[in-house]
């Protein structure tokens, strides 16, 4: 199984998210309140609004993470080869700049393009995720995570649609991305609640 491959779970709405793509020009969002289309964006954001909140709680999960958890406790594996909290924040940014965001422009570039593959075991193997700066590479994924959201949220319904083949899920849409990317996040929802659990300390997601 890919390294990416994780266990679905809910996460919170949201509604801040979709405040900050109302602010900015020239996005679906925007335009649709410009022209007095109510909160729910009924016909106008394509992409499915709990998917979109889903893709938005993932940044504001770590950053109450970091806030609740002591200092101290960001480089402690709740076992041997888990994930710590900074290096879920470290593998996070780096598959959200350097696997979905490659990933959504080449869907979106290019005619049914074959996806690489993020070998996420490796690549935090070779970058030393435990000596980086949480704070830093939290703020780098919610950033990346952002822009993408932005692209998400601006495509029409044949955009969505748009293919790539992509290793053991076979032919994915743009929409099977996204959802990709939610059932990530969620995996880490995941670990970061026994990562907690291991720590005695109550989760906050």
């Amino acid at each position: 199984m890919s390294c990416e491959a994780r266990r679905r779970r809910a996460f919170p709405r949201a509604p801040i998210l979709l405040y900050t793509l109302s602010k900015v020009p020239g996005t679906v969002v925007s335009s649709a309140l410009d022209a007095g289309v109510s909160d729910t964006f009924g016909g106008v954001l394509m992409l499915a609004r709990d998917l979109v909140d889903r893709l938005a709680a993932m940044p504001r999960l770590l950053q109450a993470c970091a806030e609740r958890l002591p200092r101290s406790e960001w480089t402690r594996q709740p076992s041997p080869g888990v994930f710590s909290l900074v290096e879920h924040c470290c593998h996070l940014r780096d598959l959200e700049e350097e696997g979905y965001t490659l990933r959504l422009r080449r869907m979106l570039r290019e005619s049914a393009p074959v996806l690489e593959d993020f070998d996420g075991g490796a690549v935090a193997a070779g970058r030393d995720y435990p000596a980086q700066d949480l704070t830093q590479a939290a703020q780098a994924f919610a950033e990346a995570r952002s822009r993408n959201l932005l692209v998400l949220a601006g495509l029409d319904r044949d955009a969505l649609a748009r293919t790539a083949r992509f290793g053991e899920h076979g032919t994915i849409t743009v929409v099977r991305l996204a959802e990709l990317m939610a059932e990530h996040d969620a995996g880490h929802g995941v670990e970061l609640e026994d990562l907690f659990r291991s720590v005695g300390r109550p989760f906050p997601g």
